[in-house]
């Protein structure tokens, strides 16, 4: 196969500057932190789960 040959080919329909934006752009400014959950909401989920299941357990042997 014949390079040039291929580079006429895809070379045609391209326009004068090819090169696009970046639509995602890296790096820039820094970004707000995420809230996060406290640890104390967290431990008051797996407190109440082990609470029903204790419950649970408990009212019906």
């Amino acid at each position: 196969m014949n390079s040039e040959n291929d580079d006429e080919f895809y070379a045609r329909d391209r326009p004068e500057h090819p090169e696009l934006p970046e639509d995602r752009p890296r790096g820039g400014q820094p970004r707000e932190p995420v809230p996060h959950r406290g640890s104390w909401t967290v431990a008051a989920i797996v407190i109440g789960v082990i609470v029903v299941i204790i419950v649970g357990v408990a009212l019906f042997p």
